[in-house]
């Protein structure tokens, strides 16, 4: 056998006939783990010790799924074959670009390496959304009224408008739209002006004041006058010269009865959950690899759970040291 993870054995073969896959041999290479087919006593290199890798962190996942009463789900597995279809992409876009010409044969992850990685991919995938759901927590009223209590000196005005965007041609006839009584509602749904709202269902947006890095914006934002439109040129990056019409419909100090202040607030203390979230899950998955049941061949190497590359190659055996004369020793082998 050349390995045994939690009771199950992966043989010889199984890891040979991985390791002899253009992807493990190039991943091998791209990761300098070195060679130790040379070392007295030692059987293959750098390429089984990497083939070695992603079975076994594979079967330590699949296991820690099974003892989580979980199920690698279909998500997990369609996932894991789009993030390997989008690396084959990204490395043939990587090989166009340094050769400046078409690649005769796409870069593909060979079957055999597709399929234990593919793998590795879908029980990661699984064990990050069980244990994301375990250290999941909710945002409570008392932790939004406590952050606003400690950071009450950042929020100041809020001001909340109604506003939409059009391209520059299209300018002289949004202004004539709402001169002539047309409201948000009607220039959105006119398909000749194609307006894009500042929000996504088209609601009124509410932002601190100070909080928008374009002058010209930020100022019909902050101190247009209330009820009344006001517009600014933009340019996109991607779309282009822009009017964008702003229409203030409040301006006011900010507390925690204003929805924008809780909304604000909550956004911040879901994404610092989710950083403690992503760091416990994280934690989680190591120790799953440092508990983990493994026994290598020594021939192949050993396992070492603290580091990155799993597998580390055998030790090398100690080299004479240098004869003891001041004669310069030449070497006409």
């Amino acid at each position: 056998m050349a390995a045994t993870v939690n009771g199950h054995d992966y043989s010889t073969t199984e890891i040979t006939n991985l390791a002899s896959t253009t992807y493990i041999a190039t991943a091998a290479e791209v990761n300098q783990v070195g060679l130790v087919g040379k070392i007295p006593g030692s059987t293959g290199g750098a390429s089984q010790r990497v083939a070695l890798t992603f079975v076994l962190q594979a079967a330590v996942y699949e296991d820690a799924v099974k003892a989580l009463k979980g199920a690698i789900e279909a998500g997990d597995t369609a996932g894991a074959e789009q993030q390997l279809s989008d690396f084959e992409q990204q490395q043939q876009q990587q090989q166009q670009q340094q050769q400046q010409q078409q690649q005769e044969k796409p870069f593909t992850i060979d079957p055999a390496a597709r399929k234990v990685i593919a793998r590795l991919v879908a029980a990661e995938s699984a064990l990050r959304r069980i244990y994301g759901e375990q250290f999941a927590v909710e945002i409570t009223d008392d932790q939004i009224k406590s952050y606003f209590e400690d950071n009450e000196d950042q929020f100041g005005l809020i001001s909340c408008v109604d506003g939409f965007a059009v391209a520059e041609a299209q300018g002289v006839a949004a202004q004539a739209a709402l001169d002539g009584g047309s409201d948000i509602d009607e220039i959105l749904a006119d398909a000749a002006l194609q307006a894009q709202p500042l929000s996504q269902d088209g609601a009124e947006v509410c932002v601190p004041v100070g909080s928008i890095a374009e002058p010209e914006l930020g100022a019909l934002v902050e101190s247009g006058p209330i009820g009344e439109w006001s517009a600014t040129e933009l340019v996109d990056p991607q779309a282009g010269n822009l009017v964008v019409y702003i229409r203030p419909n409040s301006r006011e100090v900010a507390t925690l009865d204003t929805p924008a202040v809780v909304q604000q607030i909550t956004s911040a203390l879901q994404q610092d959950a989710e950083t403690q979230v992503q760091a416990k899950v994280s934690d989680a998955l190591s120790e799953l690899l440092l508990e983990a049941d493994v026994t290598i061949d020594p021939r192949y190497g050993r396992w070492d759970p603290t580091d990155p590359m799993l597998v580390l190659a055998p030790p090398v055996p100690a080299q004479p040291g240098p004869p003891s004369t001041t004669t310069p020793q030449l070497n006409l082998g």
